[in-house]
């Protein structure tokens, strides 16, 4: 089911940069050079070699690199400056949904952990096959397996974590899926599910390269539709009793991780503007982090611990994967009574591209109150 070999990606580097030669639009650059950059930091994962990126071949000069590294930087300085202008806004949302969920999550108490099964290749592919079929999207999980464009890739040296991460070519309406640390597992089953939310969300996707730019590279709403997969997959494991411990496990794991980017967000919300004009915040140790945000917790030992602990605060990853949470409850309902076509996800498609929307949220109900009931009516099966 898995792609292990690096000649396609190889191939689709040398096609984008023989494009990348014939186009002038900046924001044409931006997103292939970005692809390019990435595709090269893949095929040397994968492939063990060290095949670094050709600065001088792609952008010309080292001075073009760093100009390249800026324009990433503008697309979040200016989701940063909405941020800071919505600050007031966040601050109530996300805490409302934060602190009852918080709530819930720490009555489940301690969890054992299952060891997980290993599937045959046949199973693995079976147990997705039927998830995505249950949607309708079989034929997409088909071409992608087809076209060998799923990939199984080795953690990142250098600290990266993520789990998986998906490319998109949007020149050529071309992507391809990474998922670290393959193995025939619900863990990797999980990754696989998140990963076709962005697929799908790109293929829903109808705005120009101007609007690809600014959606993904500095949007609040960038991981809705993964965190929609996320949850649509839980709920067909759970319903359908499929490997079902395991299936707890990992409802149990993301509940978790989903309150800490809540809690992430809002830590942010009460940094002071000074402190994250620029991205500053960036660079406060993390003593003076606490000190910005101890009073608004009764404990204070709580926090203190979570602070030090953590690696870092993004407004860019925490915020987008704190909304995707949020949404995604309220997504996942609409599927499953409509499909794809409920006009909420209509609306979704929409507004997806702008910066935050007040007013998709109150034309669409979507309140602290009925995301805390979602959320506590999704984990009640972990509540013994």
């Amino acid at each position: 089911m898995v792609n292990r070999q690096v000649e396609q990606l190889y191939h689709k580097a040398q096609s984008a940069e023989e494009i990348l030669c014939k186009i002038h639009s900046l924001d044409e650059q931006v997103a292939l050079k970005n692809y390019i950059g990435n595709l090269y930091h893949f095929i040397s994962r994968i492939s063990g070699n060290n095949v670094g990126l050709d600065i001088h071949r792609i952008f010309g000069d080292e001075n073009h690199y760093k100009e390249f590294l800026k324009q990433l930087d503008y697309y979040e300085l200016k989701m940063l400056e909405h941020f800071i202008l919505k600050k007031k806004v966040h601050n109530s949302f996300i805490g409302d949904c934060m602190f009852p969920t918080g709530e819930s999550v720490e009555a489940l108490g301690e969890r054992y952990f299952q060891d997980e099964t290993i599937l045959s290749d046949k199973d693995f592919y079976d147990i997705f096959w039927q998830f995505m079929n249950s949607y309708h999207l079989d034929s997409l999980l088909e071409e992608y397996v087809k076209e060998g464009r799923i990939y199984a890739t080795s953690y990142d040296k250098n600290g990266d974590n993520c789990l998986g991460q998906t490319l998109l070519n949007p020149l050529k309406d071309d992507g391809d899926i990474f998922v670290v640390n393959f193995q025939n597992t619900l863990s990797s089953m999980f990754t696989l599910a998140h990963e076709f939310g962005h697929v799908y969300d790109y293929t829903r996707f109808y705005g120009g390269v101007k609007d690809y730019n600014e959606y993904f590279y500095q949007s609040f709403y960038g991981e809705v539709f993964p965190r929609t997969f996320e949850k649509l997959f839980l709920d067909f494991l759970i319903q359908n009793r499929i490997l079902l411990d395991e299936a707890e496990d990992l409802l149990f794991e993301s509940s978790s991780i989903n309150y800490q980017f809540l809690l992430a967000s809002y830590l942010l919300t009460l940094i002071p503007d000074n402190y994250l004009k620029d991205g500053n915040y960036e660079t406060i140790n993390k003593e003076t982090f606490f000190q910005l945000v101890k009073d608004d917790f009764a404990d204070e030992d709580v926090i203190r611990g979570y602070i030090m602990n953590s690696t870092y605060f993004s407004v860019s990853e925490d915020f987008t994967y704190a909304y995707g949470s949020i949404l995604s409850s309220f997504m996942k309902k609409a599927i499953q009574e409509d499909g794809f076509d409920h006009p909420l996800i209509e609306d979704f498609l929409k507004i997806r591209t702008k910066m935050f929307q007040e007013s998709f949220l109150e034309r669409n109900d979507i309140t602290p109150d009925k995301y805390v009931r979602y959320h506590d009516d999704e984990i009640k099966v972990l509540k013994k």
